[in-house]
């Protein structure tokens, strides 16, 4: 079961650390077991991603049939997605850079895992 293992604040930015996370391989059925860490510079109205929500939809996965390389998108999506109902709505809301690693620790034959980085920059004209 995926279980948050640290929460660290330093220099404006945010880790969070996720242990043991699983899916269920879309192609052959098997499970995959991973480790996570998330990176991310909240938002210019300094909202933060709820930890307890994300380790709830991280283990979620846990019965869900899933290819890999769909994991680190339907993360972030949900990571900015959260920011964005808490009220008030704000284009502020979302992080300004999230970095997502996935690196896969176990279940079938893969030796591979992916990092992913997205960089919000806005700009208001």
């Amino acid at each position: 079961m995926v279980k948050l293992v640290s929460e660290k604040s330093a220099n404006g930015g945010v880790r969070l650390e996720f242990e043991a996370f699983e899916s269920i391989c879309r192609f052959t059925g098997h499970p995959d077991v991973a480790n996570l860490k998330l990176d991310y510079a909240p938002g210019r109205d300094h909202r933060l991603i709820d930890s307890k929500k994300l380790e709830e939809y991280l283990g979620s996965f846990r019965v869900r049939r899933i290819a890999m390389e769909m994991i680190p998108v339907e993360i972030l999506k949900f990571c900015i997605e959260s920011c964005l109902k808490e009220p008030p709505p704000t284009r502020y809301a979302v992080p300004d850079d999230i970095t997502l690693r996935y690196e896969l620790t176990g279940g079938g034959s893969k030796d591979w895992g992916m990092t992913v980085n997205l960089r919000f920059d806005r700009k208001i004209v």
